[in-house]
């Protein structure tokens, strides 16, 4: 994840331009009074001039607090998509204005470890430390303007830290945890490289960690490497504002209905829509290319839902998780029940046959649906396992 930190003001027409970037991923978010965008992800293209619709939505305070040694900590920034949107009060708090989905906020503090948490929740800061290098190329030569970030042992989580060497192949990160050990990510536009050489951040007394990195760049096509775009439409007319998801890459359609989506050359996939308001969504699979340059019009249905409760053959209710899978489509889903065993399946396209299997423990059922105009809504299923 590539942290720059622009910040643009919107020109009268609602349009703005963050200027010349690397090939990388970024994250971006709209901010106005009363109102926010989702945070969303954009892959840049080396060679392209990449655009993006941005929508906002009415929001609502979301608090947290920041803590450090137990008390409550004034001045700490919390920032989205490498913008700061809060600041800490003299009581530790922060309000930012936000939607209803779930955000990963950065928390930075000077002399404290720039950490990554969920808007809303308390937050702890621990002490942070140094770590210095060098990153040079397997020909010996520095490797220059390449993003360095440290990667925790404990789980291979890479952290919201990020730097880039300079002219001498030189480095600094500051931030990072006292007391944890690390690896490192070495970031080339949209290729990575891990290097396993392993740093320890000491005590405050010890001197900055210092660490040398090879780096062998890789000859090959950045990871982004072909680009989907099309119209998503329903009964004829442009379906905008729709999420269109392909792997981790996501966007949202124009009010014209159209999209453009840079993704993975990764084989077969899926390219998944929804538009929640209107109640549209389906699921299709895709074959993408590196080089591909897609053209689709892809056909959203209107949804249903299927509903139900899982017993066993004595009457009493079951958790195992329950799989929808789609028979024409690329539709597929998971869900554990309930209370009771209930399960409930929002949101499924409309003019399909689904088949609902569950395996709990050699236990089997499968049960077939079908939902359409005439029956949008199956909610009354008793799925018994045998």
């Amino acid at each position: 994840m590539v942290w720059t930190g622009v910040d643009r003001d919107t020109a009268a027409d609602g349009r703005f331009d963050l200027g010349v970037q690397r090939a990388g991923r970024y994250t971006i978010v709209a901010l106005a009074p009363g109102m926010t965008s989702r945070v969303i992800a954009v892959d840049t293209l080396a060679a392209a001039a990449d655009e993006v619709a941005i929508y906002a939505y009415r929001c609502a305070p979301s608090r947290g607090e920041v803590l450090a040694n137990g008390r409550p900590l004034e001045g700490a920034h919390v920032e989205l998509g490498g913008v700061t949107v809060a600041t800490t009060d003299a009581s530790g708090h922060y309000a930012i204005c936000a939607t209803g989905e779930t955000l990963e906020a950065t928390i930075r503090a000077p002399g404290y470890a720039t950490t990554a948490a969920k808007l809303g929740a308390a937050v702890s800061l621990v002490e942070s430390g140094t770590i210095a290098g060098d990153v040079v190329e397997i020909n010996g030569k520095p490797a220059i303007g390449v993003a360095v970030e440290p990667i925790a042992l404990d789980g291979e989580t890479a952290l919201p830290i990020q730097t880039t060497t300079d002219n001498f192949g030189r480095f600094t990160l500051e931030g990072v945890p006292r007391g944890g050990k690390f690896n490192f990510q070495i970031v080339d536009g949209t290729g990575r490289v891990t290097d396993r050489t392993t740093v320890g951040v000491a005590d405050p007394d010890a001197a900055i960690a210092h660490v040398k990195l090879a780096y062998a760049h890789a000859e090959v096509a950045p990871a982004t490497t072909a680009i989907v775009r099309g119209r998503i439409v329903h009964a004829g007319h442009p379906v905008g504002d729709a999420r269109v998801a392909i792997g981790d890459a996501t966007t949202r359609t124009h009010p014209d209905g159209s999209f453009a989506l840079p993704v993975d050359g990764r084989g077969r996939t899926v390219l998944a829509v929804d538009q929640t308001a209107a109640h549209y969504a389906t699921a299709r699979a895709i074959a993408v290319h590196p080089g591909d340059a897609l053209e689709l019009t892809i056909e959203v249905a209107t949804t249903g839902t299927i509903a139900g409760t899982i017993v066993d053959p004595n009457g009493r209710t079951v958790h195992g998780p329950i799989r929808l899978v789609a028979r024409d489509t690329a539709v597929e889903r998971t869900i554990v029940p309930g209370a009771g065993g209930h399960f409930a399946f929002a949101e499924v396209e409309l003019g399909g046959t689904y088949d609902l299997d569950v395996d709990d423990g050699g236990r089997r059922a499968s049960v077939a649906v079908t939902l359409d105009d005439g029956r949008p809504n199956v909610t009354g299923l008793e799925v018994v396992l045998r």
